[in-house]
């Protein structure tokens, strides 16, 4: 074998895909001093044509991008970051080939302090301005909460290209800062799906929902940019019909569209893409078309049942639900935890508690699925609902963690139903000791008081609640109607 620089390049670039290997030349690069000696002391010194071509570095590469095909060190440290300092300190000198593969393999790790050195090379070496490196880093400051430092790396690039703009929404939005994205993409002349679907989300996680639809519209319309927009994608499609299903504020109508819109172009309805329709339509009310759905859905994920089930449960249908429940192991899918959330529900609602119990103990004995606090508050709302008030009381102080917010409010909502008022003053002293500037919470607790006429309980709390500073939000309707009918009521 060759031990020239130009051997050990073409020995690193012949394995640089198969990790395995690569491994193998890595040992064999330290054995043989390649890192550790100076080159007068290796087998063999590099010619001054070897020099030019710039073999050490080649090596230092392709093994710094080769180690992101391989898992993290034990330690945790990345291997790509021990061989650039390793580089550093033979002074060998980086390139801009070098620099791609150790940005990406950081944006993983924990400690800023290594972005910032990275950084410092990258600025010390004039390298910032580099699309693949600036979006890195914007994307590594991103996921360390510094969106200041990632603004300001993307501001050093005079000429950033689509991806790093994408890296600055991406920043941004989920940084809370959706105002600044949608400035950034308004200022872009060219936009790719992946930019558009980035702020729809956005606006959808930032509790914009029907500002996402708008930017969907114009997406899909053809509005709103220089050049054409892109066709939708799967994701795109998914974003808005989770913002139809989140906010009631959009009609029906919104999501029937984007469903036509699916149709019409015909767009597959993948085991995602059918999923957050059959979400969209239960969550407004619309079991049948959630059932009509998941019917002609050719493939479905456990995420696709759970929907359905979740859509039955919440509209009136548990027994159907509890159907679909069932059927699930016909079909060869087994359950998760948001399975037995959405079976516990419908048990809840239609009081089977029976069922529901029987499900719950299912859990760990049949699927090897631990009861979380979510399957926890069911079990508080089955008992509660069938006005086993004591009975929920003892499951919760038999739970093996203490119980959260969500759990006592199930409790105090089934005590008011109920009229069960010493239970409630236990329930509501625990849940205002979790959240005591939750408005509702006192809301739920005078009211249970007032239901049975402890008129004095009721001042008191009351008194209790604007000592606390606590006002009550005031309550708000809405009305879906058709124009017809709008132009009736003004007649």
């Amino acid at each position: 074998m060759s031990t020239s620089l130009e051997g050990w390049a073409r020995l690193v670039y012949r394995y640089r895909t198969r990790p395995t290997q690569l491994d193998q030349v890595h040992a064999l690069l330290v054995t043989t001093g390649f890192f550790f000696l100076p080159w007068t002391l290796c087998h063999s010194s590099p010619s001054p044509e070897e020099e030019d071509r710039g073999g050490s570095v080649f090596v230092y590469n392709i093994l710094i991008a080769g180690s992101l095909l391989r898992e993290r060190r034990p330690d945790g440290g990345p291997t790509a970051l021990r061989l650039f300092i390793q580089m550093l300190a033979q002074q060998t000198r980086p390139n801009g080939y070098t620099f791609p593969p150790l940005v990406k393999s950081i944006t993983s790790s924990p400690r800023v302090s290594t972005g910032r050195a990275v950084h410092a090379q990258l600025v010390r070496r004039g390298l910032v301005a580099d699309n693949f490196v600036n979006s890195g880093m914007v994307k590594f400051y991103a996921q360390s909460g510094e969106v200041t430092a990632a603004r300001k790396v993307f501001d050093e690039n005079p000429r950033p290209d689509v991806a790093s703009c994408n890296a600055m929404l991406d920043s941004l939005c989920k940084n809370r800062d959706v105002g600044s994205a949608k400035m950034i993409f308004d200022g872009v002349r060219f936009r790719d799906v992946v930019s558009w679907t980035t702020l729809i989300n956005g606006f959808l996680v930032n509790g914009l929902p029907e500002e996402a639809i708008r930017l969907f519209r114009d997406m899909a319309t053809g509005r709103g940019g220089v050049a054409p927009p892109p066709r939708p994608n799967e994701a795109t499609l998914v974003c808005a019909l989770s913002a139809c299903a989140s906010s009631l504020r959009l009609p029906l109508l919104a999501g029937k569209q984007l469903h036509g819109y699916i149709l019409r172009r015909g767009v597959r309805l993948t085991a995602f893409l059918g999923t957050a329709l059959v979400d969209m339509y239960g969550k407004r009310g619309r079991a049948r078309c959630a059932a009509n759905v998941f019917e002609a859905m050719a493939e479905r994920e456990v995420c696709t049942w759970n929907a359905m089930i979740s859509a039955l449960a919440c509209n009136g249908e548990e027994a159907r639900a509890l159907g679909v429940f069932g059927a699930m192991a016909a079909h060869g899918v087994r359950p998760n935890g948001v399975t037995f959330v959405a079976a516990l529900t419908a048990c809840a609602r239609a009081r089977l508690v029976d069922a529901g119990m029987a499900l719950f103990a299912s859990m760990p004995r049949d699927h090897g699925i631990a009861p979380a606090m979510e399957h926890c508050g069911c079990v508080v709302d089955l008992l509660g609902r069938a006005a086993l008030l004591d009975e929920a009381a003892e499951f919760i102080e038999g739970m093996p963690f203490a119980a959260d917010a969500s759990v006592w409010g199930a409790l105090l909502g089934a005590c008011r139903l109920h009229g069960n008022t010493a239970l409630a003053a236990v329930a509501g002293a625990r849940l205002l000791a979790l959240q005591p500037r939750h408005a509702g919470r006192y809301a739920v607790l005078w009211n249970t008081y007032a239901g049975v006429g402890m008129w004095g309980s009721a001042a008191r709390l009351k008194e209790s609640m604007e000592r606390a500073g606590v006002t009550k939000t005031a309550g708000c309707s809405w009305l879906e109607t058709t124009p017809a009918a709008a132009a009736a009521a003004q007649s």
